[in-house]
């Protein structure tokens, strides 16, 4: 399973690797079937979950104090590789449409 799973993430983490230049990080841990993709601007990040049909979770739902920055949390373990470059794509295209500061 760790061999499927770090396949996936990282066809995830090269599709997403131009996000990085609007300020987009992610650990590099290689482990996990989630990928937390966070930025300073939780306006930003709250803007692009709503722009995408994906359904998408924010770090700040699981905060019990505020932030400025923002994350979503992207679940890929239980999609196929087919499913999984879409939404990724998806997501690009939500980052893409968003105005980020």
């Amino acid at each position: 399973m760790r061999s499927a799973y770090g396949a996936k993430r990282k066809e995830l983490v090269e599709r997403l690797e131009p996000v990085r230049s609007h300020g987009w990080t992610w650990p590099d841990n290689g482990a996990g079937m989630h990928l937390l993709l966070r930025h300073r601007s939780g306006a930003s990040v709250r803007r692009v979950a709503a722009a995408s049909s994906l359904a998408l979770a924010l770090l700040s739902t699981y905060r019990t104090t505020p932030s400025r920055d923002d994350g979503l949390f992207l679940r890929f373990g239980a999609l196929g590789m087919a499913a999984l470059r879409a939404g990724a794509e998806e997501l690009l295209a939500a980052i893409s449409a968003t105005k980020l500061p």
